[in-house]
């Protein structure tokens, strides 16, 4: 029965191959890290604190000292920011679960995420550099090239199973051996 666990082998989706275990591990962490992020910054009375000391983040309560007509628009912003955070983490998480099962949902997974990450790993270097934030940020940006070159390695692997192109769009599983 298709979709059903048959022995030891994993299940599989459409691309006949299990997604790569560090790529659902990877994906997961960032699901939880959003989540927690948006949470924060939802309820907190210092949401300017997610990110530690000495972000740019840390001047907003100056900010609001010195211009208390525009608190409501910065507390505003970092609500919406919360909220962005946590349909990321939902979002993530969703094709996490979804892709530990295919290696091409994670595969798309991957290549939208990347092109995010590239406009976060810009606006992150501009008004976080030197933080601890940016150093951890910098791990996770190392995980994640880590995470598409394992997955680009099971991707060739399951072509060359199924002895087809790495780009074939075919979603037929691979024969059974009799």
């Amino acid at each position: 029965m298709a979709g059903s666990r048959q022995g030891h082998q994993p299940v599989t989706g459409g691309s006949g191959a299990p997604g790569v275990p560090f790529v659902t591990a990877l994906l997961a962490g960032i699901a939880l890290l959003d989540l927690t992020t948006g949470a924060y910054l939802l309820t907190s009375e210092t949401p300017w604190a997610a990110h530690g000391a000495g972000t740019v983040w840390s001047g907003v309560p100056a900010m609001i000292a010195a211009a208390p007509d525009q608190a409501d628009a910065v507390w505003a912003s970092f609500r919406r920011l919360g909220a962005f955070s946590v349909q990321a983490g939902l979002g993530t998480g969703l094709v996490a679960w979804l892709g530990h099962r295919d290696l091409r949902v994670q595969g798309l997974m991957l290549a939208v995420w990347t092109t995010a990450g590239v406009a976060f790993g810009a606006t992150d270097a501009a008004w976080f550099s030197g933080t601890t934030y940016h150093l951890g940020k910098q791990a996770i940006g190392a995980g994640w090239v880590l995470g598409l070159l394992l997955w680009v390695r099971a991707w060739r692997q399951a072509a060359s199973d199924r002895g087809a192109d790495p780009s074939s769009r075919s979603t037929a599983p691979p024969p059974t051996p009799t």
